[in-house]
């Protein structure tokens, strides 16, 4: 992957000792992209005792028009390969239990959240929120 931002977000008096479930956040666009801004939804899962990530997979806006543009003709794909290699990275830091990692995204993140758990099993949660995971009935709608 090109070099992207990606953030952590961890609970109020975390303690890398302890196991936590783990909720990967995915923005929508595909071409949007998260920052340096406040998310009340984030901060909210945090402060119930999840360990939030959120990244800035290829397609992301903000990086160039050539990162941009890579997934035009494998959306999704290539940035479910960085959403998980942003997983693997965090979970092999020790403070997260692999058993508890969830998923969610609104719009192309719904999608991509939809063909994460359709590749993978390792999510035990996934939220889609206003997907088009029927390319067809999204275009005659």
């Amino acid at each position: 992957m090109e070099h992207s931002a990606a953030w952590i977000q961890k609970p109020p008096s975390f303690d890398p000792k302890r196991k936590y479930p783990l909720m990967l956040q995915i923005h929508g666009g595909p071409h949007g992209a998260y920052g340096w801004t406040f998310n009340h939804e984030f901060q909210l899962m945090a402060a119930r005792g999840y360990v939030v990530l959120y990244l800035n997979p290829r397609g992301s806006f903000g990086y160039g028009q050539e990162f941009g543009n890579i997934i035009q003709y494998h959306f999704p794909g290539d940035d479910m390969r960085d959403l998980m290699a942003g997983v693997d990275e965090v979970v092999k830091r020790g403070y997260i239990d692999p058993k508890k990692l969830g998923v969610a995204g609104g719009s192309a993140g719904g999608m991509l959240v939809d063909w994460i758990v359709g590749h993978t099993d390792r999510f035990a949660a996934a939220v889609s929120a206003r997907d088009y995971s029927d390319w067809e009935t999204w275009w005659y709608t």
